[in-house]
């Protein structure tokens, strides 16, 4: 009887071989989303409460959107002010929205960060769909993982994710309606438009419209009007020739500014090289999914594989130009994302958690974060130094607020803006347009010289424009420090 009752009570807490490795499989998943959020989670909270620009960029961005909030030029021939040379929509959305609210630094991340998690859970819902939550989860974490290794871009200034979300949609449709051999021209205009916005946002934007026409080597693709997934990209040509001839000025920010730098191409190669020799995860699940003799290459798989290879080509090319940065490859870091969630759904391995299954699944999610974090989370960059500038740009604004003469801030222009009301140009938009590294902008120096103070950025980027030892030969002399900003007056 005894002996009866001590089975019972320890039959509640046996666990199959087959219960215990889907736990340790399922855990290891939860384990790696939770690493992969948590650790993109705080930098993405830190550049969001930022008081001040987090970059010179995201300052000119915000004060040439207060600049079309007023009703002022922001595209003016060479002659006058250099605005940014992304998207022209970037200022527009910004200036309409600062003519409802007041002119912040916060508005512009804001709308990276809806952009960005609205892709990502547009792409999760396409790839997980019909999945359990513990794939939906790992889906996304992956997708998010992208923010790591992409400097952060999902709440920076720059509204790179609103290009992004925009270009994916343009190929999301485009690719229901070649599935569907929907040949409706409103629907294909939806395509189109969806496509130019993206551009409108940034350039870069334009190589999604390339991938309905690249698609059409699957036999599956096949459907419809056959001339249809090349009309976007006529379209975007179109589109440029309309900027060229009825809008130059923008049309000279956004492409004879853009295509001044040149591309290096020994630098090309590199970034192709470490590119796709750190994707360890992806090489393993392709390894898996080829030696898979059972379980042929679906189209959903080729569809992403084919997405990967020209997003990563682009992405690669773009970071190669001159002053090219990691943002540049955002698109590949997603789509190898997307890419490695659908071969590893279609391995077969989560169907079945046996012991085999779930050692796969464990090693897959430590590769993962091998290939997400290959130098580990980036927190401490975010939080183990104080962040001076949070309290000292407040303070300072307040102090230019009161100050008697012209000010000038080229390095951050939203200072004078916020302390003075005052629009006043932005030294790395005008070094960007004019495409010369080395000498001050004519412009900045015709501010610098009529100035009777100047506010100089300590240590923003590499400090080329305004320093101690320029301002000192300029004849001003430091009037006050703030410890990250220091105020010079005219002696």
């Amino acid at each position: 009887m005894l002996s009866q009752a001590k089975s019972r009570f320890l039959g509640r807490f046996y666990l199959s071989k087959q219960a215990v490795s889907s736990i340790a499989a399922k855990g290891s998943v939860w384990a790696f989303a939770t690493l992969a959020v948590a650790g993109g989670l705080m930098p993405l909270l830190f550049q969001l409460t930022r008081t001040y620009p987090t970059n010179p960029w995201e300052a000119g961005i915000t004060v040439e959107g207060a600049r079309w909030a007023q009703g002022l030029p922001v595209y003016e021939p060479t002659t006058g002010h250099a605005t940014h040379m992304y998207g022209w929509m970037q200022t527009a959305v910004l200036g309409v929205l600062f003519q409802i609210l007041p002119v912040n630094n916060y508005a512009c991340r804001w709308i990276s960060l809806l952009a960005a998690v609205g892709g990502l859970i547009w792409l999760t819902r396409l790839i997980a769909r019909k999945q359990d939550l513990h794939w939906q989860v790992f889906t996304f974490a992956s997708l998010f993982s992208a923010n790591s290794l992409a400097d952060f871009y999902f709440t920076n200034g720059r509204m790179d994710m609103a290009a992004h979300f925009f270009g994916m949609a343009g190929v999301l449709l485009a690719l229901h309606l070649r599935i569907t051999a929907d040949n409706s021209f409103r629907k294909w205009a939806l395509t189109c438009l969806l496509f130019v916005v993206g551009v409108s946002f940034k350039q870069t934007a334009a190589v999604y419209a390339v991938l309905p026409v690249l698609f059409e080597v699957l036999p599956q693709q096949r459907r419809g009007k056959w001339f249809l997934p090349w009309v976007p990209g006529f379209v975007l040509l179109g589109y440029a020739l309309v900027l060229k001839v009825f809008f130059p000025n923008v049309f000279e920010h956004m492409f004879v500014g853009f295509a001044q730098y040149p591309i290096s191409w020994r630098r090309y190669g590199r970034i192709l090289w470490w590119s796709m020799r750190g994707a360890l995860f992806f090489w393993a699940l392709l390894a898996i999914r080829v030696f898979q003799k059972d379980r042929p290459f679906q189209t959903e798989e080729k569809r992403w594989l084919i997405a990967m290879v020209w997003l990563t080509l682009t992405s690669a090319l773009s970071y190669a130009k001159a002053a090219g940065s990691a943002n540049s490859l955002m698109p590949y870091y997603i789509v190898m994302a997307a890419t490695c969630c659908s071969l590893f759904k279609n391995t077969g391995l989560w169907e079945r958690l046996d012991t085999r299954g779930a050692v796969i699944v464990l090693a897959a999610s430590v590769l993962s974060v091998l290939q997400w974090f290959p130098s580990g989370p980036s927190t401490n960059r975010y939080y183990l130094a104080a962040d001076l500038r949070q309290a000292a740009y407040t303070e300072l604004v307040e102090y230019v607020s009161t100050l008697q003469g012209k000010v000038s801030s080229p390095e951050d222009p939203t200072i004078t803006f916020f302390g003075t009301g005052k629009l006043t140009d932005n030294v790395y938009l005008e070094r960007d347009m004019r495409g010369n590294w080395h000498d001050t902008p004519a412009r900045i120096q015709e501010e610098l010289n009529s100035a009777d103070y100047v506010v100089d950025v300590v240590g923003w980027l590499r400090d080329e424009y305004v320093r101690p030892s320029i301002l000192s030969a300029q004849g001003f002399i430091r009037q006050r420090s703030f410890g990250v900003y220091d105020v010079w007056e005219r002696h």
